[in-house]
């Protein structure tokens, strides 16, 4: 769930710069950061979130 975060925080913040008509360099590095840091991890996280779907998971079970 934190993945969606990070998108959704970025998109939000980009609006708000929009809105606002404020560019300082520190919130542009914040937001592109926030934004390649939740695609990265949504990349990662994305094929196991597939397979947990589609039930195309093993069940390993003891004795």
């Amino acid at each position: 769930m934190r993945k969606y975060f990070y998108i959704i925080l970025t998109v939000y913040s980009f609006i708000q710069m929009y809105r606002k008509k404020a560019y300082p360099f520190i919130k542009i590095g914040k937001a592109s950061g926030a934004l390649v840091l939740g695609v990265l991890i949504l990349i990662v996280f994305l094929p196991s979130l597939k397979y947990m779907l589609l039930k195309e998971y093993d069940v390993v079970e003891g004795k």
